[in-house]
């Protein structure tokens, strides 16, 4: 198996859904003799604030003060980097410019799409049922790629979650992803925290919602660059065996990982 000692996709408790701190998670990836870690939380929004999925703006600069301590305390032993988890669903690029000025990286992690055709202006993506709504998600992830403010996109095949099966549809919204990753050189993830929520029974069999053998098997023959990421909402989910599962995915597919991001802080 692939060994791998970094990990970009990394939570806080300001979000109200993870549990412990910058340093809780700096002691548990030194313990664990990972090199590179970033902290990358749900980055505070003026569209999408809900106490148990993001932290409010108030509580930005107490979650940046708090990775630079964390980064004062532990930088001899381990790299820990300023990231935020971004949906890319705003208009104004001054929102993202602004987050951009205080992290060292973005990730892309579509948890919502843009829809204009419901009761609310936005649709889950844990929800996305339609050939419309698959679409819709590629689309914007499409443009997210497209907009320079991310190094990776997290959980790309997360539209298969309540998707019934990988039809034609689903196969061309991963070629147009994929695709658009590669012309524009950015990383795909396989995303640990899918394999934590289990195996679901779907009209392909049993699958995990995220990620899809089916999606990783066209990024592969594409050359599509790919990674892991933990997506650690708890300390000891750093490398537990939902991360080492995702390494077995990844090896069973005859997938090559990067292991580091071209990140400058």
């Amino acid at each position: 198996m692939q060994h791998i000692k970094t990990n970009y996709h990394t939570h806080h408790e300001l979000c109200g859904h993870a549990q412990g701190r910058a340093k809780d998670y700096a002691v548990a990836a030194i313990k664990e003799g990972f090199e590179v870690l970033g902290i990358s939380d749900h980055a505070p929004s003026k569209l999408h604030y809900n106490p148990r999925v993001r932290m409010p703006w108030s509580a930005f600069e107490a979650y940046l003060k708090d990775i630079e301590s964390a980064q004062q305390r532990y930088g001899s032993q381990i790299t820990i980097l300023k990231g935020l988890e971004t949906e890319f669903t705003e208009d104004d690029p001054a929102y993202y410019r602004e987050l951009l000025d205080k992290v060292d990286y973005m990730i892309l992690a579509q948890h919502y799409v843009p829809w204009k055709n419901g009761k609310k202006p936005f649709k889950s993506v844990f929800n996305l049922k339609t050939e419309e709504h698959i679409k819709a998600y590629g689309k914007y992830i499409m443009e997210g790629i497209k907009s320079g403010y991310y190094v990776a996109v997290a959980h790309p095949d997360v539209y298969m979650s309540a998707y019934p099966a990988f039809d034609q549809t689903a196969e061309q919204v991963a070629h147009d992803i994929i695709d658009t990753a590669i012309e524009y050189d950015i990383p795909l993830e396989i995303n640990a925290q899918g394999i934590r929520k289990g195996l679901i029974k779907t009209n392909d069999g049993l699958h995990y919602r995220y990620p899809r053998k089916e999606f990783f098997r066209i990024a592969k023959a594409k050359g599509a660059r790919i990674m892991v990421g933990s997506d650690a909402h708890t300390p000891d989910s750093l490398n537990d065996e939902s991360f080492q599962a995702a390494l077995a995915f990844a090896d069973a597919l005859d997938i090559t990982l990067i292991e580091r991001l071209d990140i400058n802080p």
